[in-house]
């Protein structure tokens, strides 16, 4: 039942991320750092460097939010959201998702 109710959580946070987003061709306008890492105008998937720690730190400051996924490649499963101007830690994250 608490898996039932996590994946629904998930499924919930991604459908309210998908929706907030506005469905524009360009890319996000801001900075996005990862683990120090940093990017201007991110735009869809990016490798968050291995730096030895199983701990990223995200700062999104772009006007878009970000997803987190598991695997490389924007691949896996959803580790965290990360909503504009946050700055969040990622447990297990290896690559995160800006919309185009």
């Amino acid at each position: 039942m608490r898996r039932l109710a996590t994946t629904l959580g998930i499924l919930g946070a991604t459908l309210t991320l998908a929706v907030a987003l506005p469905a524009s061709a360009q890319a996000a306008t801001g900075d996005l750092s990862l683990n120090g890492e940093h990017f201007t105008n991110p735009s869809g998937c990016l490798k968050i460097a291995d730096n030895g720690n199983p701990i990223a730190v995200i700062r999104n400051y772009t006007d878009a939010g970000v997803i987190a996924f598991s695997g490389e490649d924007c691949t896996g499963s959803i580790v965290k959201l990360v909503n504009p101007g946050a700055t969040e830690p990622l447990v297990g994250a290896k690559s995160v998702y800006v919309p185009e």
